[in-house]
């Protein structure tokens, strides 16, 4: 099964809003949460993408960060 998913941080247009740590899956599956910091999101995001590769290790994917 070909898998990919695609890691973004979506930088909020005026102070005060949360930066948001975004994963969108193939199939339109978005999941979003919210940071105060945009370090904090780039980490949530590394880290998931890291879980991801291992759990779908050996299978034909993809991701993007």
């Amino acid at each position: 099964m070909d898998t990919q998913v695609t890691f973004a941080v979506y930088v909020p247009p005026k102070a005060g809003l949360p930066f948001l740590a975004v994963m969108i899956s193939l199939d339109g599956t978005v999941s979003a949460v919210p940071f105060p910091t945009l370090i904090a999101a780039e980490a949530h995001n590394h880290y998931h993408a890291q879980e991801f590769e291992k759990k779908h290790q050996g299978e034909p994917h993809a991701y993007r960060t």
